[in-house]
């Protein structure tokens, strides 16, 4: 009796924690592909001093963070993927009040170009998408 209890915790403990590897949206005939059921998230966050780094947890299709990095360099943390499903997209919009602030990645699960350098008054947006198991850099612009 033990080792079927045993059994089941296992089983449940790793539904609950992984990532799903299908999108959010159906792709069968019958299933709703129409966008109607996915969701988006916006969160904001300012730079302090020292060293700093924003904790991401994306559980929506699309989650938009928009980064101010006023004092030094800044973080992009490794993205918590237990939420995460097959083409959920992170855009990040990065803002500097003056020119040479990064914004870096330095994520196993992050596979892109490397850091954004910020310009006076300048934005910059990198896009990532969700491939089952890493985040895949789309595109990145700058002004």
């Amino acid at each position: 009796m033990k080792k079927i209890f045993i059994l089941i915790m296992l089983f449940v403990a790793v539904g609950i924690m992984a990532q799903s590897t299908s999108p959010r949206f159906g792709t069968l005939k019958n299933q709703d592909n129409t966008g109607r059921i996915l969701t988006y998230s916006y969160v904001t966050a300012t730079d302090a001093a020292g060293f700093d780094s924003i904790k991401t947890a994306p559980n929506t299709y699309e989650t938009i963070y928009n980064l101010t990095v006023s004092t030094d360099s800044l973080r992009f943390g490794s993205p918590n993927v237990k939420f995460s499903c097959a083409g959920d997209i992170i855009k990040i919009i990065v803002q500097s009040a003056s020119t040479g602030k990064k914004l870096t990645f330095k994520s196993p699960l992050i596979i892109g170009q490397g850091a954004v350098t910020t310009t006076t008054k300048g934005k910059a947006v990198v896009a990532f998408i969700f491939d089952g198991a890493k985040w895949v850099e789309l595109y990145r612009l700058a002004q």
